[in-house]
């Protein structure tokens, strides 16, 4: 077990190792064996947590107000409306007078654009350096120029900082991704194709169904803009948007939904697939519709349930 973690903010979990978040793990169990046997835990007694919420929230404040009680503490529920800081006091402001009074900060976010999109803030941990390949200079679509001839042009108007974007230095320390997420049903479909330079065997290649996932967002790109004007730095987006016109997407869902029989869907409601005895898909696939926001817990819930419903084995 890890024990050193005073001091440590929790701004990614790429930036812990495994043995500090298995840490995480075993304390969090612990605390609610104690809860469930009614042993006293107020850990934190006289401790004070200031929850800076600038976007309303249900289950992350219940849970962080139910837990500071729990052990002793008390949670101050701050929101963007209750403060100054929508009357000019800077975040790094309200953040230095919060710290003055609390013992511990939580702080969550999110930036709603329109009724099915909204933009979440992400870091990427040291020495992922390399995924700067993936980004250069923010270029919008739309209209009747194409958007490569539109980049072409933007590298002419902007030359410096079209060279910035090819210095791979310090790119994760200094990056801040937006990471965009709608509840649109965007469709596609893989097969199994051969492709010209390899005839010889058959590659999975997705193809358009439906709706087309957008690889421009004008939404998007107007939330990076102004989030560059603020910090200030410099708004990218990915290449192979702007050049190919192929969107990046972190969660494929849907594919291999429940259903009430073979007719109706692959699985049952216990993720077992009909006609296949002891054989369950219990990932994005499962999935009968687009979220809207990271399916990861979404999809461990579901695994949870699935693996519920399988006889312990005996020995």
């Amino acid at each position: 077990m890890q024990t050193h973690l005073m001091g440590r903010d929790m701004i990614t979990p790429d930036e812990w190792t495994d043995d500090e978040v298995n840490t995480i793990f075993e304390v969090a169990f612990d605390l609610k064996r104690r809860r469930a046997l009614g042993e006293p835990h107020a850990l934190l007694r006289d401790k004070v947590l200031a929850m800076l919420f600038f976007f309303t929230s249900t289950r992350t404040r219940v849970s962080f107000e139910a837990g500071m009680a729990q052990l002793g503490g008390h949670a101050q529920f701050i929101d963007s409306t209750t403060t100054q800081i929508s009357h000019g006091d800077t975040a790094k402001e309200i953040g230095e007078i919060i710290g003055r009074y609390c013992d511990g900060i939580a702080i969550t976010s999110s930036l709603f654009v329109d009724e099915t999109t909204h933009v979440e803030p992400v870091r990427y941990p040291e020495g992922s350096n390399v995924m700067f390949l993936l980004g250069t200079l923010l270029t919008d679509g739309g209209g009747p120029l194409p958007r490569p001839l539109r980049y072409l042009f933007n590298i002419l108007r902007h030359p410096l900082q079209f060279l910035r974007t090819l210095d791979p230095r310090g790119w994760a320390r200094r990056s801040v991704i937006l990471l965009v997420m709608q509840t649109e049903d965007n469709k596609m479909a893989f097969r199994l194709k051969r492709r010209w330079w390899m005839p010889w065997r058959r590659k999975l290649s997705s193809t358009v169904d439906g709706r087309a996932i957008p690889s421009y967002l004008p939404a998007a790109n107007a939330a990076g803009k102004a989030l560059a004007a603020k910090m200030p730095g410099q708004a990218k987006n990915a290449i192979t948007e702007v050049l190919l016109n192929t969107p990046l997407t972190a969660h494929i869902m849907g594919g291999c939904v429940i259903g009430a029989d073979r007719d109706h869907g692959v699985i049952d409601k216990r993720c077992q697939v009909f006609g296949y005895e002891n054989m369950y898909i219990v990932d994005g696939a499962a999935l009968p519709a687009n979220l809207g926001v990271n399916p990861s817990l979404t999809i461990t819930a579901l695994a949870e349930y699935a693996m519920s419903h399988i006889p312990e084995k005996r020995s």
